[in-house]
């Protein structure tokens, strides 16, 4: 008679245990790779941003539009005012389910809102009346040149309730409130659209000294960043 071979119970311990230690290996190669790809997607979804941007610079000489603007009066804008992502979906250069808005890496923290489609990237922004759209063509923009200028990045909400929290409006400067900085979302980096449409990913030391953004009327040091984890209520501002 064949005998019936059973695991015992020590045995079938050794084998989970054995499983556990390849899954707690392979587990950092899986989060790595998870995050490289989202770095990857957050890109290509700012350069997608990028191209839609583009087109509304060609239509309407070169003024890129971003938070509170609002000029009828040059026709940069609708009579009210629109936030960058927005104002894109509002004249047709795309629609409002386009997932490009959402860096991937903070899409479970956003809704599918309206509104909340813009909140994923920043963008530098004007916030007074004197000024309603930022002119690419202006001479600070020209002389810093668009392969060196800011326009659009990863970007965390400074606001003590909701640190680290996805933000469309960017201040370079230390203003106060709930405004956002550029933010290190990806593993110290923190992809970044300039002005010329290319993107890449970089540090904070790079922005902060090889790079301008959008200012107003021109361009201005970015001095201010957030470092940290999405919701991790330790993210620190500098």
């Amino acid at each position: 008679m064949k005998k019936r071979m059973n695991f015992t119970l020590i045995e079938l311990l050794v084998v989970i245990a054995i499983i556990a230690i390849l899954a707690a290996m392979l587990l950092p190669a899986l989060n790595k790779a998870r995050s490289k790809a989202q770095t990857i997607k957050c890109a290509a979804n700012l350069k997608q941003a990028g191209l839609y941007e583009g087109l509304y610079q060609q239509d309407f000489n070169m003024f890129f539009v971003n938070h509170n603007t609002n000029s009828a009066e040059w026709r940069q804008m609708p009579a009210a005012g629109w936030v960058w992502g927005a104002l894109l979906v509002n004249c047709g250069y795309t629609q409002v389910t386009d997932k490009t808005f959402y860096c991937p890496k903070t899409a479970s923290v956003i809704g599918d809102s309206d509104y909340n489609l813009m909140l994923s990237y920043g963008a530098f922004y004007t916030n007074i009346t004197a000024y309603w759209a930022i002119d690419l063509k202006s001479a600070a923009v020209q002389k810093n040149g668009y392969s060196k200028t800011i326009m659009i990045g990863d970007a965390g909400n400074a606001a003590a309730s909701t640190p680290g929290s996805p933000y469309f409006k960017m201040l370079s400067t230390t203003a106060s409130g709930s405004y956002s900085r550029l933010f290190n979302l990806h593993d110290g980096y923190s992809n970044t659209l300039f002005a010329d449409g290319h993107v890449s990913a970089e540090t904070t030391e790079a922005q902060r000294n090889n790079f301008k953004g959008l200012y107003y009327g021109g361009v201005i040091q970015v001095r201010t960043f957030l470092v940290g984890d999405i919701g991790n209520c330790a993210i620190r501002e500098y």
